[in-house]
């Protein structure tokens, strides 16, 4: 099954210290961790939409 975006190893890098850091928040549930990822992910996403155009 080829991947929808072809990651690059930074892009990688980042998803797994996402994936630690959520499973961190899960565990502890501070409020600020969480609002700082979701922040992430929106800078992510803008980025990427803005290499996109």
């Amino acid at each position: 099954m080829p991947p929808l975006i072809h990651p690059e190893p930074g892009y990688l890098v980042l998803f797994f210290i996402l994936s630690c850091l959520m499973a961190i928040a899960k565990d502890n549930k501070p409020s600020y961790l969480q609002i700082a990822l979701n922040n992430y992910d929106l800078t992510i996403c803008q980025y990427e939409n803005s290499a996109n155009r």
